[in-house]
């Protein structure tokens, strides 16, 4: 590499940085453009899905050290919804999540391992119906910037996938016949705290 080269690199590089937003901080996630669905097998015959409707926590992220980044998720047990008034009220029943006893779900990221340019997978305490467990969510990280409606905010975005099984909580009802492993699909957005 020449030395013209290496300084044409150097300046773009500076001028990149010196454009860029800040790239690193504390974010709000925010519940008006974040999503937590799941789905599970029902007996064989379908795929239920369903999601809560609620969720809020914190997200540090630094785009240079994005193995640094942290996650606390705090999810109203009550506000599942599957489209049907009586099942949600039966999945808030003791036979699945209990919500008067237990009212929240919680996930605290324990630690991220990279795995790719975006991607990373995510180990973090699930505590849910009084039972914490470690599980493994993979995570891509998908982008930080501004609204173009909006540029004094700055945005982190993420996609996560990956399988609890309901057991492992004490969710026992219909083992046999309902699904035990439920897929989660998570879709977080967060706003800088300022």
């Amino acid at each position: 590499m020449t030395l013209r080269t290496t300084l044409l690199a150097t300046s773009t590089l500076t001028l990149c940085l010196v454009a860029a937003p800040a790239l690193a901080g504390e974010y709000a996630i925010d519940p008006a453009r974040s999503q937590l669905n799941f789905l599970i097998d029902h007996a064989g015959f379908s795929t239920i899905y369903g999601r809560f409707e609620e969720e809020s926590g914190t997200i540090s992220f630094d785009v240079a050290d994005p193995a640094s980044a942290s996650i606390s998720l705090v999810v109203p047990a009550d506000s599942v919804s599957t489209n049907h008034a009586a099942r949600d009220e039966h999945l808030r029943s003791p036979d699945f999540f209990n919500t008067a006893e237990f009212p929240e779900i919680t996930f605290d990221s324990t630690h991220v391992e990279l795995a790719g340019d975006n991607t990373a997978a995510v180990t973090s305490d699930l505590s849910m119906m009084g039972v914490t467990k470690s599980v493994t969510l993979d995570v891509t990280f998908n982008k930080v910037g501004t609204f173009p409606w909006d540029e004094s905010t700055e945005v982190v975005g993420f996609s996560a996938s990956g399988t609890v099984d309901r057991t492992d909580f004490g969710m026992m009802f219909g083992v046999g016949s309902l699904g035990t492993d439920v897929q989660i699909n998570l879709e977080v957005e967060a706003a800088e705290v300022k």
